[in-house]
């Protein structure tokens, strides 16, 4: 018998070896890990005898072959019904168990078969970071959670660090993370999100020890050495504890709680804006903000909201020129709400969910807390849009306030920048924003910042600003170094009328890095309130 005839037949008595597995672990508290199947009664179900004391359930899709679509591209040039091309896909599910918890294995299309409610969350990720050398990171998939949220994968050429990839550890979210594990004898490489992708040679014979040891690696703590901030915030998709949570929004909306309130999830030009309705008809009225009281008195009576009713519901934003619609949301996602569930609060922002992991939310709590109040008296907001209130501040100060709104410096490479809304003649850079929403805010912040850094750092920039200023608030020699230290920034936001200043959580994030960036340069720092009537 030729060698390789009998690593043939040793194969065979032990199973054909697997390059690569897609694992899923299913929730502790499922009375029956079957559930985790849609439709399996129309499934083929095969037990897998393993050894004597370990089995698997094997559900199998069956094949139903169709033509690709590719095929109808070359009609009527070919007789695509002659070439009688067919493809099948096919897929199945292995249901086991490893140690204390149960599985389920993915092959083909089988993913499709997963009702995904039924899946342990992040259990991937988990086995992942505590397997992976921090050194020997491959790519890594991240959420930014501030202006408008996107997703990204970075990959490098190399194994690298986790602090070599783009990653802010504090407003990105990983989702997904590729590396080579310590100990060989787990995989040559895992990828962990929800579900673990396993490269490695191993049989079905192994694969109930593996499971186990999958299982251990999820529960436990050794993460936190490199990787703890991964706990910061994470989006919450248990649907046992997303109905709980809107159980508690709808009690906190009908109790009017002030952690509750509405803004829209994007950002709007206010100048072309009349308002808002609850209502699609012409006769419903218009109204300048979002708040919960007027949905609740013109929208819906606040015995009819429930969370099917504030998904199906629709806020309409109202064209100031012909009252026609401009732009439509749900009422779910214009809600921003904080919620507490023992001990651990939860973030809802655009219609996602987050969990925020309780020492995290109390340290950017304590930094916002400590962001001081301006000193710069403002005149209350009653006018169209932002141009026309700082228009009307500047044209209003006696010469103190320079108007600097849509008035931007052109530099090379770097396109046109906005210095600040408005500039005192005490040294005040101010940046005005109406809408109490993470994207609007983050837009405002990030202003400030990119202005402040071009100003201490550019000659060229605070020349190109010294020019646009009245001559009594320009600035002797603007080509010289600056002490940053003579000079803040003032972020000033409109607020609704009888409200107090209100940040949505990633907002205050996205506050404490900017504030700390400022500091850093040696810029006071400030926020002001307006009032709007």
């Amino acid at each position: 018998m030729s060698p390789r005839t009998a690593a043939q037949l040793a194969m065979r008595e032990a199973g054909w070896p697997a390059k690569t597995l897609t694992i899923y672990q299913i929730k502790e508290d499922v009375p029956d890990p079957n559930d985790i199947v849609k439709g399996r009664e129309s499934l083929r179900a095969e037990v897998v005898r393993i050894t004597e004391g370990s089995s698997g359930l094997l559900y199998i899709l069956k094949p139903r072959p169709k033509e690709p679509a590719w095929v109808k591209f070359f009609e009527p040039f070919v007789d695509t019904a002659a070439l009688r091309i067919r493809s099948a896909l096919s897929g199945a599910v292995l249901l086991m168990k490893g140690g204390k918890r149960h599985y389920a294995l993915t092959f083909g299309i089988g993913h499709i078969l997963l009702d995904d409610e039924f899946v342990e969350r992040r259990f991937g990720l988990r086995v992942t970071l505590n397997a992976v050398s921090p050194d020997h990171i491959r790519s890594i998939d991240h959420r930014r959670l501030d202006a408008v949220p996107r997703m990204t994968r970075e990959q490098l050429s190399k194994a690298s660090r986790i602090h070599d990839f783009g990653l802010d550890v504090e407003r990105d979210m990983l989702k997904a993370l590729t590396g080579k594990p310590e100990d060989d004898e787990f995989a040559d490489r895992l990828t962990g999100g929800d579900q673990l992708s396993v490269a490695k040679r191993t049989t079905l014979r192994e694969l109930p020890a593996l499971l186990e040891s999958y299982g251990t690696l999820a529960e436990g703590s050794k993460y936190k050495e490199s990787f703890a901030w991964v706990d910061n915030v994470f989006e919450v998709r248990d649907q046992v504890l997303v109905r709980r949570l809107d159980d508690m929004l709808v009690k906190a909306i009908r109790a009017r709680d002030a952690g509750v309130w509405l803004a829209p999830p994007d950002i709007i030009d206010w100048s072309r804006i009349e308002g808002f309705k609850y209502r699609g008809s012409k006769s419903s009225p218009v109204w300048a903000d979002l708040t919960f009281t007027d949905y609740l008195k013109h929208g819906r009576r606040p015995s009819e909201v429930t969370p099917e009713v504030l998904r199906a519901d629709k806020i309409r934003a109202v064209s100031v020129e012909d009252g026609s619609e401009r732009e439509q949301w749900s009422t779910y996602r214009c809600i921003v709400a904080e919620l507490n569930v023992d001990g651990t609060t939860y973030i809802l922002s655009e219609g996602k969910r987050y969990d925020v992991e309780p020492s995290f939310y109390s340290a950017i709590e304590e930094a916002v807390k400590a962001v001081p109040t301006s000193t710069i008296k403002l005149p209350d907001y009653k006018d169209r849009g932002e141009k026309e209130y700082n228009e009307r501040v500047a044209r209003r100060s006696n010469g103190r306030i320079a108007l600097l709104d849509r008035n931007e410096v052109r530099l090379r490479g770097r396109g046109k920048v906005e210095a600040c809304d408005l500039y005192t003649a005490d040294k005040q850079f101010v940046h005005v924003k109406r809408g109490a929403v993470s994207s609007v805010l983050s837009h405002l912040f990030s202003q400030g910042l990119v202005s402040s850094q071009l100003f201490l750092y550019e000659a060229e920039y605070r020349q190109c600003v010294c020019g646009k200023l009245p001559a009594a608030l320009q600035w002797e020699r603007p080509g010289d170094p600056i002490r940053s230290a003579d000079y803040e920034v003032v972020y000033a936001i409109v607020l609704p009328a009888g409200k107090e200043l209100q940040l949505p959580f990633f907002s205050r994030i996205t506050l404490r890095n900017t504030t700390r960036l400022l500091q850093q340069m040696g810029f006071k720092y400030s926020l002001a309130a307006i009032a709007s009537r």
